[in-house]
């Protein structure tokens, strides 16, 4: 949606630094996802940010992400612009709401099914796996970097996030209660 909708790559490339706010309102997009999406962004090595005003282009989005480079690969994301998950994302974008969980349609959102106790544990259980992966490369790069540092610590006093089963807002592994209420795959 970024790259084939919005070209938000060439955008940021042909004013060199763009304002996030001004970015939002000239294109008619929520603030909160943005953010996110720009953060992510950050994170692949795609935009650098200034603070949470400004961003700009790394060399790797120049090389790749932009009309004109050599290297474009903006025709490769438009080819998957009618997926579900791209119009999810425009949505996103543009309300501020939370999609249907996993493309779902007419169910309720993953935020809403963060509620039910057997959704809430394999989620949990979904981000530990993924932090399992993720966390050691992190921590690694935090160590070597003061903005990295910085940002964890930010993360270490976040806001918890999911309810758990107790309906205490939880971060992490889901607590031993909420293992045992999670059923089989046969339903059982």
């Amino acid at each position: 949606m970024a790259i084939a909708e919005l070209d938000l790559f060439t955008h940021v490339a042909r004013a060199g630094s763009v304002d996030v706010a001004e970015l939002c309102a000239e294109w008619h997009l929520d603030a909160r996802p943005v953010d996110v999406m720009l953060t992510y962004f950050a994170a692949l090595g795609l935009l650098e940010r200034n603070g949470d005003a400004t961003v700009r282009l790394s060399p790797l989005a120049s090389e790749h992400l932009v009309a004109g480079s050599p290297l474009d690969l903006r025709a490769y994301f438009a080819s998957l612009r009618e997926r579900p998950g791209c119009a999810e994302l425009s949505s996103v974008l543009r309300t501020g709401r939370p999609a249907d969980w996993a493309g779902a349609t007419g169910a309720r959102n993953w935020e809403e099914r963060l509620a039910e106790a057997d959704f809430a544990a394999t989620f949990t259980a979904a981000m530990d796996a993924r932090a399992a992966f993720l966390g050691p490369a992190l921590a690694a790069r935090s160590r070597t970097s003061r903005r990295g540092a910085s940002w964890m610590s930010q993360v270490a006093r976040a806001p918890m996030h999911g309810p758990s089963s107790t309906g205490r807002r939880t971060c992490g592994r889901p607590s031993s209660s909420a293992h045992r209420s999670t059923r089989s795959p046969g339903g059982s």
